[in-house]
C-alpha cells in the first residue's frame, strides 16, 4: 500500500512553458538507522516543474534497495512553468533494511512523474546507505552525532563507579550530581574523575579515515571501546561525553578539519542552537568559566596526561588562527531537546550486559583550581560632575583601540576593486546582489602582458575597465585569492551574525572611503577612518556558493566617532555631511557629494586626506545615540528626579525611597500614562 498525499496547486498565474518536465530533489547523501529513529527527513524537498497547463499529477518515491517505503504525493493541477515544492516528501523509512546493513552500501532513490497512468518523466538520485554504526558526518544532519553519544551504554556506568571512587580518595564527595551545587569548580572536579577513569584503560590511538568530519565514520560503541582498548579521536570523543552525559553535565563535541574533541558545560547551559558555527562564541565562553574544552585523544597516549594539560591544549582550537580549521560544536543537551536521542542498536553484542568490567585504579584525580563564580560590580562612581564625563567618555571610545578611528585592513576586512564606489551604491541600492569574486589577475602573475605596456600603447587602463565590466554584470573583485576571499567573507558572515544575534543590531558595514589622518600630537603616525557606512549583508544559496553582497534595511551614516574626534580634538565641525545622508530619501546617496564636501573641509587642514578606498568589514557604534543625548540633553535630562538623583547625588538615600509602593488597582485614576517615560 503506498503511503498518498494529496497537494493541491494554487498558482493563479504562470511564466512562459518550459520545453519539459523538471524535477529538482533534496536528498540527504548518507542515510542510516539514526535518520529512522530522530525522525530527521531523508528527502527533504522536491520541486517539480511542468511544460503545461496539467492536472491529474503524481510523483511516486521507491528506493533500490528498498530502504523507503513506496510513496507518492498527488498534485491536484498545475499550471505551464510554475514549480510546485513538497517540503518535507513524505516517505518513510524501512527500519528492517538499514538495521540489518552490516557495511556502507550504494542506493538510489528513484522518483518518476506520472500523470493519469503514463509516465512523464524520471530520476534517479544515488545515496550511500550507511550501516547502523556508521555516522554520517557533518556533511548530512550533522545533529546526529549526538545519537551516538550513548550514556546508557554499560560500559559508562562502569567508567562512572570508578570515577566517584577517585572522588573520594580525592576526598570529595563521590556523588556524581551534575550540577546541583551549582559550582563550576564541582562540574570540573566530575570531569577530572571521569578523565582520570579513562586514563585507567589505556586505550590505543587509531587513525581516523580522511575527511571523517565531513564523510562521516564507524563508531564504536562504550563497551566496544572498553574491551578492545582501541578508539579513533571521535571515538574518545564520544565516549567521554557519554560518561559526562550519565553524570549530568551538558556534553559538547566539536570538529576541526579532521579532528574531533569534547567539550563540557560547567553551568546548567546550553546554546540557542544545536550547531554552533563561530569560534568566538566558545572562546568567550571558555574565558567567562562557562564551558571547559578537552582533547580527548591525549586518553590514548603512551604516559598519562594531566587534565589540565587536555584542556590547554583543546582552548587552541578555538583561537583566532587556529592550526586546522575549525567546523563547528554540536551542542548534546540542546539536541536532546529537539528529539535527537542515542542510538539503541539491537547488534552491539554488549547490550543488556549488566556489568562491565574496568581496569584497575592507577590514576588519581589532577586537582582542580577553584573556578570563580559569577560576581557583582559595584561602582560608587566619582562626584557628580565628573560622573557624566565618565558616562560620555564610556559611550564613545576616542581611542586608538577603536577601528572606526584606527582601521587597518587585516583578515577582518576585504577590500573591493572598485573604481565607481558611486556606481557601487547605487547597484547595492537598486537592490542588486553583488556576486563576490577573486582577483582577476589581469597583466600580472601568469600573464605575460605588461600592464604599464598596455596603458601606454593603446591608453585603457586594462584592471580599471574590467572592474567597470564586472560592476556591470553584477559582479565585485577582491585582491585576495579565492580561498582567501572564501575565509575572510566566511569570517565576516559569521561575525555579523552574532553581532546580530547577541545584540539585534546589524555590524556589516560597507566603509566608502577613508580619513587618512595625524594625531595632533605630531608624532607622524598615520592613521586611516573609515567616512561613510552603508549597511550590508552578505548571503549565499548553500555552504558551496559563493557570497553575495546585498543592502541592509539599515540607513546609511556618517561614521559618528570621527565626526566626534575632528570636533574635539581638531575643532573641525562638518555638518553638511550629516545633512547630506539625511536629505537623501528617495534620491539615494550622493556619494561623490559626499566625498566633494569631505575635500573641501580638509584642503586646509595639515595631515588630512581622503581615499577612495572601499573595504567591507564589521564596526559597532550602537552607544553613539546615548552618547549624543548626554551631549544635546543633559539638562532635558535632569528634570527627571532619578537622572538627577544618579547625576547629583549617588552616594546619597533616593529621597523617595521609603515612600510605599503605589496600589496598582489606583495607577490608572492617580496616574496619567502621557506623564510618563516609556520605553
Amino acid at each position: 500500500m503506498e503511503a498518498i498525499d494529496v497537494v493541491s496547486d494554487l498558482a493563479a498565474t504562470a511564466p512562459e512553458a518550459p520545453a519539459s518536465w523538471s524535477l529538482t530533489a533534496s536528498v540527504a547523501s548518507r542515510i542510516n538507522v539514526a535518520f529512522h529513529q530522530n525522525a530527521v527527513p531523508s528527502i527533504a524537498e522536491i520541486a517539480l516543474t511542468a511544460p503545461a497547463d496539467i492536472a491529474n499529477i503524481s510523483v511516486h518515491v521507491r528506493a533500490t534497495p528498498a530502504f523507503l517505503k513506496p510513496a507518492a504525493v498527488r498534485i491536484d493541477a498545475m499550471a505551464a512553468g510554475v514549480a510546485r515544492k513538497v517540503a518535507p516528501v513524505p516517505v518513510e523509512l524501512d527500519l528492517a533494511v538499514l538495521s540489518g546493513l552490516t557495511e556502507a552500501v550504494r542506493g538510489e532513490v528513484n522518483f518518476r512523474v506520472r500523470v493519469g497512468e503514463d509516465e512523464v518523466f524520471a530520476l534517479d538520485v544515488p545515496v550511500t546507505l550507511l550501516s547502523p554504526s556508521e555516522w554520517t558526518g557533518l556533511s548530512s544532519a550533522p545533529e546526529l552525532v549526538a545519537a551516538f553519544v550513548r550514556p546508557n551504554d554499560p560500559a559508562i556506568d562502569a567508567i562512572l563507579r570508578k570515577a566517584a571512587d577517585k572522588l573520594e580518595a580525592a576526598n570529595s564527595p563521590r556523588e556524581l550530581d551534575g550540577y546541583r551545587s551549582k559550582k563550576r569548580t564541582r562540574a570540573l572536579q566530575i570531569a577530572a574523575a571521569i578523565w582520570a577513569a579513562l586514563l585507567d584503560e589505556r586505550i590505543v590511538y587509531a587513525l581516523p579515515p580522511q575527511s571523517f568530519e565531513r564523510d562521516g565514520q564507524k563508531v564504536r560503541s562504550p563497551s566496544d571501546i572498553l574491551a578492545r582498548k582501541v578508539a579513533t579521536c571521535l571515538d574518545t570523543t564520544l565516549l567521554f561525553a557519554a560518561a559526562l552525559e550519565q553524570a549530568g553535565l551538558h556534553p559538547l563535541v566539536g570538529f576541526l578539519e579532521g579532528h574531533a574533541f569534547c567539550g563540557v558545560w560547567l553551568v546548567n547551559d546550553s546554546f540557542p542552537t544545536i550547531q554552533i558555527d563561530e569560534p568566538q562564541v566558545l572562546r568567550k565562553r571558555l574565558a567567562g568559566n562557562d564551558i571547559a574544552l578537552f582533547e580527548t585523544t591525549l586518553l590514548t597516549a603512551a604516559a598519562p596526561v594531566k587534565f589540565a594539560q587536555a584542556r590547554a591544549k583543546a582552548a587552541e582550537f578555538v583561537a583566532e588562527m587556529p592550526e586546522k580549521r575549525f567546523e563547528g560544536v554540536i551542542d548534546i543537551r540542546r539536541a536532546r531537546q529537539h528529539g535527537v536521542f542515542p542510538l539503541a542498536l539491537a547488534g552491539d553484542g554488549h547490550a543488556g550486559t549488566p556489568t562491565v568490567d574496568v581496569a584497575p585504579t592507577a590514576n588519581a584525580i589532577d586537582e582542580i583550581d577553584i573556578v570563580e563564580e559569577d560576581i557583582h560590580l559595584t561602582d560608587a562612581g566619582p562626584e557628580p560632575t565628573d560622573r557624566v564625563e565618565r558616562w560620555k567618555r564610556k559611550l564613545l571610545d576616542l581611542s586608538m583601540r577603536n577601528k572606526l578611528l584606527n582601521f587597518k585592513v587585516g583578515k577582518g576586512a576585504v577590500a573591493l576593486i572598485a573604481p565607481d564606489p558611486a556606481g557601487l551604491e547605487k547597484r547595492l541600492e537598486g537592490e542588486t546582489a553583488l556576486k563576490l569574486l577573486p582577483s582577476p589577475a589581469l597583466l600580472s602573475g601568469a600573464d605575460p602582458r605588461d600592464a604599464e605596456l598596455r596603458l601606454v600603447s593603446v591608453g585603457a587602463d586594462v584592471a580599471r575597465q574590467h572592474a567597470r565590466e564586472a560592476l556591470e554584470r553584477g559582479e565585485v573583485h577582491a585582491p585576495l585569492a579565492e580561498q582567501e576571499l572564501n575565509d575572510r567573507l566566511l569570517e565576516l558572515y559569521r561575525a555579523a551574525r552574532l553581532a546580530q544575534e547577541e545584540g539585534g543590531a546589524n555590524s556589516l558595514q560597507l566603509a566608502v572611503g577613508f580619513v587618512s589622518w595625524t594625531p595632533s600630537n605630531g608624532k607622524g603616525q598615520r592613521y586611516k577612518a573609515p567616512l561613510l557606512l552603508i549597511p550590508v549583508k552578505l548571503t549565499r544559496s548553500t555552504v558551496r556558493s559563493g557570497f553575495r553582497l546585498a543592502a541592509h534595511d539599515d540607513d546609511a551614516r556618517i561614521n559618528p566617532t570621527l565626526l566626534e574626534m575632528l570636533r574635539q580634538d581638531f575643532r573641525l565641525s562638518m555638518p553638511e555631511l550629516e545633512k547630506e545622508v539625511a536629505a537623501s530619501g528617495e534620491q539615494g546617496l550622493d556619494v561623490t557629494r559626499i566625498w566633494r564636501i569631505t575635500r573641501e573641509y580638509l584642503k586646509d587642514a595639515d595631515g588630512f586626506e581622503l581615499t577612495e578606498d572601499v573595504v567591507l568589514s564589521t564596526f559597532s557604534f550602537a552607544k553613539y545615540l546615548m552618547w549624543k543625548d548626554l551631549v544635546d540633553r543633559t539638562d532635558l535630562l535632569k528634570k527627571n528626579p532619578v537622572v538627577r538623583h544618579l547625576i547629583d547625588t549617588p552616594k546619597q538615600t533616593y529621597p523617595g525611597a521609603h515612600k510605599p509602593m503605589p496600589d496598582e488597582r489606583r495607577l490608572d485614576q492617580e496616574v496619567n500614562p502621557r506623564d510618563l517615560f516609556m520605553p
